[in-house]
């Protein structure tokens, strides 16, 4: 008999609670593959035209897109990329484009350390983007960063080449509210050893019990 502590808390949501998509018919295009088959476990189906991804070995993952879903049969039938993984009798979760496949695989692996930091800005290196925008990424590492774009300044103009800007990378965002870590918001987030940053709700409610509760 589970005890009153168990019942009351919430089981995490792993892969397991997501839709199965069972494929039952493939055929190769140019450079996607057109896969129809079968939700085999109860859950709403994902509109057409939804954006979407298959879970493979996280953080590998096929993506693609919706092409029509029957609620009353639970049938699917998807536009993905190209993958050998994607034969008739294979199976894999479905899960929701908004949230990517590595953003999952940083919540469910138990191995990853993470420690609680005081966020303190960088210097970034500043380089010349299109259209006149200006490209900025950090000095010592992008790890889990992606590179920034902004619009030049009205007295400046874009770098010619690249140029070191003191204290330039002045925030991260959480990856799963996007919530503004910095000194002048929330000053301390959980980060780990490629610079992934969460914010200490986020990481408390979902990595730390490696709960995928936030996925639509």
């Amino acid at each position: 008999m589970r005890s009153l502590e168990s019942t009351l808390m919430p089981w995490p949501k792993q892969l397991d609670r997501f839709p199965l998509f069972a494929i039952e018919r493939v055929s190769a295009g140019d450079s996607t593959v057109r896969c129809e088959g079968l939700v085999v476990n109860s859950a709403p189906l994902p509109a057409p035209g939804r954006y979407v991804w298959l879970a493979k070995e996280l953080p590998d993952a096929i993506y693609g897109d919706v092409i029509s879903a029957d609620a009353s049969s639970g049938r699917l039938v998807l536009d993905l990329q190209a993958d050998p993984c994607l034969s008739v009798g294979s199976s894999f979760p479905l899960l929701d484009g908004y949230h990517d496949a590595y953003l999952v695989w940083l919540v469910l692996d138990q191995s990853r350390g993470w420690t609680r930091t005081r966020f303190l800005p960088r210097d970034a290196v500043e380089t010349a983007g299109t259209d006149g925008f200006r490209r900025l990424e950090p000095t010592n590492g992008r790890g889990g960063n992606t590179a920034r774009f902004y619009p030049p300044q009205d007295d400046q103009s874009s770098p010619a080449s690249a140029g070191v800007v003191p204290s330039g990378w002045d925030h991260e965002h959480c990856k799963i509210c996007s919530a503004t870590i910095s000194p002048h918001a929330e000053p301390e987030g959980y980060v780990d050893d490629e610079q992934n940053w969460f914010c200490c709700r986020c990481f408390d409610t979902y990595v730390a019990r490696h709960d995928l509760g936030f996925m639509r």
